[in-house]
């Protein structure tokens, strides 16, 4: 009898505990704006005891099966996101995910103009995936097995110049759509001036990359004199010749720059300008003129 209470009370626990959840995301789910200027859809709950980098990987599973086109996390101490695609909505809709230290995980989207979503389909869809968030083992397990699946914890290995030329050649193809497509508001300030660079965003932010090529600049930061940024040499190799260009026309190429870690402090006091050099981090802003990594170290 006392093991049959016991079960009695578990399963009522797991029952109000859900039901609370979806009180929670269902109680809060909001739509902000006129739907002539592209509402935004925001939904939210609080989970005790989840991680940040599980919350991330538990919104991964249940997108993927959901079918969306999933980015990586970009995760720091305290704080994470990530980017949801719906390709099945015309246009497509981009769902950012943030996790917060204390459970707190929320979506939210904005339509474009005139795009219509009834309210409870969005809120179904997206409490859907809040809901199914769990604290502990549990959550952590779900979160592993997705990102393992996606291969988000794949280190790619590129030289600078190599991503220089092609993250220039698709920041330029995004241009050339944005102005074919009328949307110039981007370049004019009627837009924030990187809404445009939104899918290269998406595919690129949390990306770990291990890069190698030659020391640009490093410079310290001159507030705290502690953080050390560190430019590439991207200059190309062109004409018959394949003559490099001189170091001045760096700067007209897209930008290649890592801060180095904190424990890095041995290594940038030795780089110098032209110097070679191999480092590992994570992209957390790519836009029309530059990529940049954080937390980088030396990787060779």
């Amino acid at each position: 009898m006392p093991n049959y209470r016991i079960r009695l009370l578990a399963i009522a626990l797991l029952a109000s505990t859900s039901a609370a959840h979806a009180a929670s995301c269902d109680a809060g789910f909001q739509i902000v704006g006129d739907a002539r200027n592209g509402q935004v859809y925001i939904a939210q709950v609080t989970v005790p005891g989840l991680a940040v980098d599980s919350a991330l990987g538990q919104v991964r599973a249940g997108a993927v099966r959901e079918k969306f086109v999933v980015g990586n996390d970009l995760i720091t101490p305290k704080k994470g996101t990530l980017y949801l695609v719906a390709n099945s909505a015309n246009p497509p809709l981009v769902v950012l995910t943030t996790a917060e230290a204390g459970g707190q995980v929320s979506l939210r989207t904005r339509l474009a103009p005139g795009q219509t979503m009834t309210p409870e389909n969005a809120r179904t869809a997206m409490c859907g995936l809040l809901n199914s968030l769990k604290p502990g083992k549990e959550g952590a397990a779900i979160a592993a097995a997705a990102r393992s699946a996606s291969g988000t914890d794949k280190v790619i290995d590129i030289d600078a110049v190599s991503l220089s030329v092609a993250l220039e050649k698709e920041s330029e193809a995004t241009q050339r759509s944005l102005n074919a497509s009328g949307l110039k508001g981007a370049f004019t300030g009627k837009m924030a001036p990187d809404a445009g660079y939104q899918p290269m965003q998406i595919r690129f932010l949390g990306q770990r990359l291990r890069i190698d090529g030659q020391v640009y600049t490093v410079t310290v930061d001159p507030l705290d004199r502690k953080t050390v940024e560190v430019a590439y040499l991207v200059t190309r190799k062109k004409g018959v010749l394949r003559l490099r260009e001189g170091r001045d026309s760096n700067r007209a190429n897209y930008a290649v720059e890592c801060t180095l870690a904190d424990d890095q402090s041995a290594l940038a006091g030795t780089l110098r300008p032209n110097d070679w050099v191999t480092l590992a981090g994570t992209v957390d802003d790519v836009g029309p003129s530059r990529v940049h990594l954080r937390d980088c170290r030396q990787a060779n």
